[in-house]
């Protein structure tokens, strides 16, 4: 830009100086030929009138000679009305005549009657005045016109040594002025740079050119307000990265290219990846052939879709969502498809635990509701004639009745801590008085079975609900008696542990547990042998409510059993900080 406006700025100046020379010469040699001429008129209009006073040829001839003797410059012919020359002040004698060239017999054919004045013309370098003094006498002057040559080769020089001067004056004041206005877009484009970094730098509004010092103002305040949405937007992104890092959901970004723009933390984990993912076609990272299908149906249909994913390294069930986005600016951007991954696995696994249950409370109810409707059916039918039939077909009914309210009971006080997300009173219960209390209830139960009941250990201090805690070691004691073989023990200890957890530990000496069944044991309506619960008369729930009782009290319950020789359930609570 700078070479650019020099030279402009030159080109234009020499032009125009050129243009002012050649101007020049032409309005000097029109001015000069004027003048020439006005003054050979006037010359030639007192010798004509001079020769008007004159009667013979010498008196003609001295009147030429007085205004021709002894000089050059002017001229004088007389000549007759057919072009022959009479009189020549430019030869020695009389003698000497000729005659009038061809123009000029032209340019005096011209010429009116006598009086009418003459005509100017030019020829050979000369201005010529012709004019008629009668009818017979043509008078005619001339003078040389001056050689404008020397003038102008010293114009020329001149207008050279004025031009270079110009020039190089021209050049340096250009020079300056561009590199003030080139300086200026230099700060601008420094300052815009600085502005696509980041950085907020004003530009000094001091400047020698006022519409410069303005453009600087008004970009100072362009630049404000565009860094002020910058920094809005910035943030804006900075929030919803975080959001998108630190959401637990799995959040894929690819375009339809297949190429993955966005991938968070979460996906990163359950795909097995790290970020560096990104700009990676995403057959890297989604390696599962029915996931990577579902995403090339929703790139073709571009309609969303939902469906399960389990993940083969760890088991979880992802809720997929596939979304097609699409770019509805006028911007070249490829459209998009957002895959969000939800964690089901705890609401996959509820809602098979809630089949179960169902399928399991079904079929216990199923059981008793069946024996009552059909000795029911006998007794009303009239087909039982014996008393004894009917006792024991009424004592079956009420068996499973209480059998059938049992089950009921458990599955509503079940539901009620379900449905609790912490107890309702927290007091201090000694652990130790609680089995002495535990025992005492149990005691004409375990004597009936022959089962011996002990208690053991030392006082041990919890916080919690005492009903829900009697409820619990309840279980875990009807439990140990009722699968306790005649002349078994059954011993409830209480105490504080090595890492300082108080516990209570409910063992006994019976049939123990198969290792494959341990896993399950707290399961709803899990029974290791139908038939001896039937026999028993357990519901199948003790163990899934002492498990949740222990629960809402921050307790962990655990099982050891060696089959064949005893089974040991412990509950440990957590030490008081």
């Amino acid at each position: 830009m700078y070479k650019e406006l020099v030279i402009r700025n030159v080109v234009i100046i020499a032009l125009s100086l050129i243009l002012f020379f050649f101007l020049s010469l032409f309005v000097v040699n029109f001015v000069n030929r004027r003048n020439l001429e006005s003054q050979l008129q006037n010359l030639s209009s007192v010798i004509s009138n001079s020769l008007q006073k004159t009667n013979s040829e010498r008196e003609i001839m001295d009147v030429v000679n007085s205004y021709t003797k002894d000089q050059q410059w002017l001229n004088v012919v007389i000549a007759t009305s057919l072009g022959d020359i009479i009189i020549d002040s430019s030869v020695d004698t009389l003698t000497e005549t000729g005659v009038l060239p061809r123009l000029e017999q032209f340019e005096m054919e011209k010429l009116g009657v006598p009086g009418n004045g003459g005509t100017v013309y030019v020829n050979n370098g000369r201005i010529f005045y012709i004019e008629r003094l009668n009818d017979d006498v043509i008078f005619r002057t001339s003078i040389a016109m001056e050689d404008s040559t020397n003038y102008m080769l010293l114009g020329m020089f001149i207008l050279m040594v004025v031009l270079m001067a110009v020039l190089l004056i021209s050049i340096w004041m250009t020079g300056k002025t561009s590199s003030r206005v080139t300086d200026a877009f230099d700060n601008i484009y420094s300052h815009l740079r600085l502005i696509a970094n980041g950085e907020n730098k004003k530009i000094s509004e001091n400047h020698r050119y006022g519409e410069v010092a303005l453009a600087y103002s008004q970009i100072n305040a362009v630049n404000d307000s565009i860094f002020q949405y910058i920094k809005r937007i910035s943030a804006e992104r900075d929030k919803l990265n975080h959001i998108i890092e630190n959401i637990n959901e799995g959040i894929v970004i690819i375009g339809v290219s297949g190429n993955i723009y966005t991938i968070n933390r979460h996906a990163c984990s359950i795909f097995g990846v790290d970020g560096t993912v990104k700009d990676q076609p995403y057959e890297q990272v989604i390696t599962d052939p029915k996931f990577a299908k579902r995403i090339s149906d929703e790139i073709t249909t571009k309609s969303d879709i939902r469906f399960d994913y389990v993940d083969a390294r760890t088991a979880n069930v992802y809720l997929v969502s596939l979304n097609y986005f699409k770019n509805k600016q006028d911007i070249d951007e490829e459209d998009l498809i957002s895959i969000v991954l939800y964690d089901v696995t705890t609401l996959r696994r509820e809602e098979r635990i809630k089949a179960d249950f169902i399928a399991n409370a079904s079929h216990e109810l199923k059981t008793p509701i069946t024996s009552i409707s059909g000795f029911s059916e006998l007794l009303l039918s009239g087909l039982v004639p014996l008393p004894d039939n009917i006792v024991e077909y009424v004592a079956n009914i009420h068996s499973e009745s209480v059998r059938m309210k049992n089950t009921v009971e458990d599955l509503l006080y079940l539901s009620k801590l379900d449905y609790s997300e912490e107890i309702s009173a927290e007091a201090e219960v000694d652990l130790a008085d609680l089995a002495a209390s535990c025992v005492k209830n149990y005691r004409k139960a375990a004597r009936e079975k022959g089962v011996e009941l002990k208690t053991a250990g030392q006082s041990a201090v919890v916080k919690g609900d005492y009903s829900l805690l009697s409820h619990m070691l309840g279980n875990l004691l009807d439990n140990a008696v009722k699968y306790s073989a005649r002349g078994g023990t059954v011993t409830v200890e209480t105490g504080v542990g090595a890492e300082g957890k108080k516990f209570i530990k409910v063992s006994d000496t019976g049939c123990g547990i198969q290792p494959q069944h341990v896993a399950k044991l707290f399961d709803r309506f899990y029974r290791v042998d139908n038939s001896r619960n039937r026999d028993t008369g357990g519901t199948g729930l003790g163990l899934t409510i002492a498990q949740r009782i222990c629960v809402l009290h921050g307790a962990k319950i655990s099982v050891e059993s060696t089959f064949g020789e005893g089974t040991a359930f412990t509950v440990e609570f957590e030490k008081a900080t």
